[in-house]
């Protein structure tokens, strides 16, 4: 296994990514803020991600599964969800919603502080019946969360093929592919980089309420308010113009 660390501008670890996704990767990790890190199975693959310039470490060959099993408990998110690792099988306390989160290798776990953010603004900008799109679903686990709580749709969308096929009612693309006003809450977990082009297009899709987490705690929006911050990050919410 061999890993290579790619230096960014804090905020673009994404973008950084996203030029990556056409390589054959094992495992990807945009957690530390100014610094992409990801696994290739093959030392050429890794030349290609950057390794030419940047440093090549090799490591042994991990098993993902095991590592996030041992290190990831379940835990309450916001008021009534409980956030818990597929392979736990009680039950939800009383009173909360048992989320079961199904770590990918991409993108790390539920757990992260932005993912927790998203998951406790959608409750406290919930209403019952409403529409919620997850703009950069990943795994769909906010799409998951939404129709628990008793979402009448919810759908995601990712640049990502992997990441469309896995979550569901998810497609391949973006907010442009969405219809104008159509959904009530709109949630983006992006980096700042990606969110400043795509949030034209979520004001235009949104009816009431734009959720935006993947920011560092000293990095804004215009116009948010209900901010919250979480071990450095922070969500916001916006109200899209009438």
């Amino acid at each position: 296994m061999w890993r290579v660390e790619i230096p960014c501008a804090i905020g673009d670890e994404d973008i950084v990514l996203a030029q990556l996704l056409g390589l054959d990767l094992a495992a990807a990790d945009t957690d530390t803020p100014g610094i992409v890190k990801v696994w290739f199975a093959a030392r050429n693959d890794a030349e290609q991600a950057g390794g030419a310039i940047f440093a090549i470490f090799e490591e042994e060959v991990q098993n993902w599964n095991e590592s996030w099993q041992s290190e990831w408990s379940a835990q309450p998110v916001g008021q009534r969800l409980w956030l818990t690792p597929p392979w736990e099988d009680a039950p939800a306390p009383q009173g909360r919603l048992k989320l079961a989160m199904h770590p990918g290798t991409l993108f790390g776990n539920g757990d992260h502080p932005t993912t927790l953010l998203c998951l406790e603004a959608l409750e406290r900008h919930f209403t019952p019946g409403c529409t919620v799109a997850d703009i950069g679903c990943g795994s769909g686990l906010l799409q998951q969360a939404a129709k628990l709580l008793g979402a009448a749709t919810a759908i995601g969308c990712d640049l990502d093929f992997s990441a469309a096929q896995t979550a569901p009612d998810a497609f391949q693309g973006s907010a442009d592919a969405i219809a104008t006003k159509s959904i009530d809450v709109v949630i983006a977990n992006i980096q700042l980089g990606v969110l400043e082009r795509i949030l034209p297009e979520l004001h235009r899709i949104a009816r009431r309420t734009i959720i935006i987490s993947g920011l560092l705690e000293n990095q804004h929006v215009e116009g948010a308010t209900d901010i919250h911050i979480k071990d450095g990050w922070i969500s916001l919410t916006l109200k899209p113009p009438y």
